[in-house]
């Protein structure tokens, strides 16, 4: 039960490292496309973001 226990512990982990770096890339591609000028306003953003979480969810859910 114990070994059951930790082996969830770290799937999560890693899951949630694998979302990190995914969301740091993400990040770093929308502060050099900013740099370069491309810039898209905040309730796009937030509206690609909420679309992208929606789908991580039904993805976990699965």
């Amino acid at each position: 039960m114990i070994i059951a226990g930790i082996k969830l512990l770290e799937e999560r982990k890693c899951i949630y490292q694998d979302r990190f770096e995914e969301l740091q890339q993400e990040i770093m591609f929308r502060v050099e496309a900013s740099e370069r000028g491309e810039v898209i306003d905040a309730v796009t953003v937030f509206h690609q973001l909420e679309q992208k979480l929606q789908q991580r969810r039904q993805q976990t859910n699965k």
